[in-house]
């Protein structure tokens, strides 16, 4: 057996070691392919040689590889590629450690921080929730109006939201029956049985790149190996995406079309259709994660509505515009055999969703308080932008595109080249912001960072004045 050759790009005297360096890169190809399971790595003596380094280098980058589950060791024979599905049971949590950016700020956008100014995500503030609708609905639930606590409810959810689902799917030229409609606890849980059901260990998978990280995690669990697709002003770059779709034969694309996280931007009506008929050439089944599609300005495109969920996969939340505490979300498909197949794993894993969330969720559509909180929240969130982008503005930061609606804003600063050095410059400083590179696949560099409107209060935007100020 050979050795497998790799063409690799050491830089040496920069800030990042030999072994670091070394070992992402061996990761990466391993993630894209370029390294296949049970592949033969070169000998110690012949990568040291080869690359023109210390035998010890790449003793101590092997070892680094073995402990992550990437490489195996094999007594006389040398080292040799993990098989990535053995990888995938025992090295879960060792690879999506190392799948994370060293700082762990991407970590901290999702849990508990030091950080005392959070401008690029966490927990908003609770003053952008409507309570007193909310306990509208909570007191018609404890009145019997309707299901008590006493039930599982069903797998697909409960059945008049469902119904009423339909009916708005139907206000958007989609028929959608009620039983192609599964509610779930959260757009997380209907991505995470999506993705349960579809994807195997070492199956490549288009992503947005830039795009949102916790889905990638949740595919990186599932052994999945992304590809992304680099995301325009106006949504996928179609060009590349037909060229990811005939190079990696890949089957399935996660992409959001309506104010994405984390760019904020939105499909346009043209690229749309061409999206739909690359992915129709190419048989490429489309999951589309419309998780704030409600706070868009009317208009909006979304691919479910010129496809009919024919070959796309469509997922809904509540919780985005409602509450975070509130998990209601939704998926909707036209495929029967997905729908019974993503129900079978609802069913094993928690049975049903919470019911009296859904009815509170119907209860607050049908009585147009959602429709009114949607407003308003709006109408909040472009306030908040006609102060917080001038101030962002005046500090040296650039938005990457125009603000149309939605909580997110993408910008880069004129000072940095990779936001991860601000972003760390920051986390001394108590300030949490979210780097550009948390939202790519691999975590490669970025010049922007997110930032959500609703915690660009005064206070943090004039934290992040003084720090900017102190260079």
């Amino acid at each position: 057996m050979t050795d497998t050759a790799i063409d690799l790009q050491l830089v040496p005297g920069t800030a990042a070691p030999l072994t670091q360096q070394i070992v992402k890169a061996v990761e990466d190809k391993v993630q894209t392919g370029v390294l296949r399971s049970g592949q033969r790595m070169p000998s110690v003596r012949g990568f040291a040689a080869s690359q023109g380094i210390s035998v010890h280098t790449v003793v101590e980058a092997y070892g680094h590889l073995v402990a992550r589950g990437v490489l195996v060791s094999r007594r006389g024979s040398g080292y040799f590629v993990a098989d990535q599905s053995l990888q995938h049971q025992n090295s879960t949590f060792a690879r999506l450690k190392s799948s994370l950016d060293p700082s762990q700020l991407g970590r901290e956008i999702l849990a508990d921080s030091p950080a005392s100014v959070r401008l690029g995500g966490g927990p908003v503030s609770s003053d952008w929730v409507d309570h007193i609708e909310l306990e509208a609905a909570f007191r018609k639930l404890a009145r019997g109006v309707f299901p008590r606590f006493n039930s599982y409810g069903t797998t697909l959810g409960f059945a008049p939201l469902r119904e009423l689902l339909s009916r708005r799917f139907a206000n958007a030229d989609v028929q959608v029956s009620p039983s192609n409609i599964m509610l779930t606890n959260g757009a997380t849980q209907a991505l995470d049985l999506v993705i349960r059901l579809l994807v195997r260990p070492g199956q490549t998978v288009l992503v947005d790149d830039p795009g949102y990280f916790q889905t990638f995690w949740a595919l990186k669990t599932q052994g999945a190996r992304l590809v992304g697709v680099p995301r325009n002003k106006d949504g996928p770059d179609v060009a590349a995406f037909e060229r990811l779709c005939a190079e990696s034969n890949a089957s399935l694309f996660f992409t959001q079309s309506v104010l994405q996280n984390p760019t904020g931007g939105s499909i346009s009506l043209s690229v749309a259709h061409e999206l739909l008929r690359v992915a129709d050439r190419h048989g490429v089944l489309i999951v589309e994660d419309d998780v704030s599609g409600d706070l868009a300005p009317g208009g909006a495109t979304r691919l479910m509505m010129l496809d009919g969920l024919r070959r796309v996969l469509y997922v809904g939340s509540f919780s985005k515009t409602l509450s975070p505490s509130l998990r209601v979300g939704y998926l909707a498909s036209g495929n029967a055999e997905h729908l019974d197949g993503l129900a079978q794993l609802k069913l094993v894993s928690c049975y049903a969703s919470c019911e009296p969330n859904e009815a509170i969720v119907y209860s607050l559509l049908v009585d147009g308080h959602y429709g009114r909180h949607v407003r308003r929240l709006s109408r909040r969130l472009e306030e908040r932008a006609a102060t917080a982008i001038p101030a962002l503005e005046q500090q040296g930061f650039t938005l990457a595109a125009r603000y149309t609606g939605g909580t997110f804003i993408w910008a880069s600063h004129r000072d940095y080249e990779d936001s991860m050095e601000l972003a760390r410059r920051a986390s001394k400083a108590g300030i949490l912001l979210a780097p550009g590179g948390a939202f790519r696949p691999h975590g490669e560099s970025s010049a922007c960072l997110r930032f959500s409107l609703p915690l660009c209060t005064q206070r943090g935007l004039n934290a992040l004045s003084e720090l900017l100020t102190e260079r």
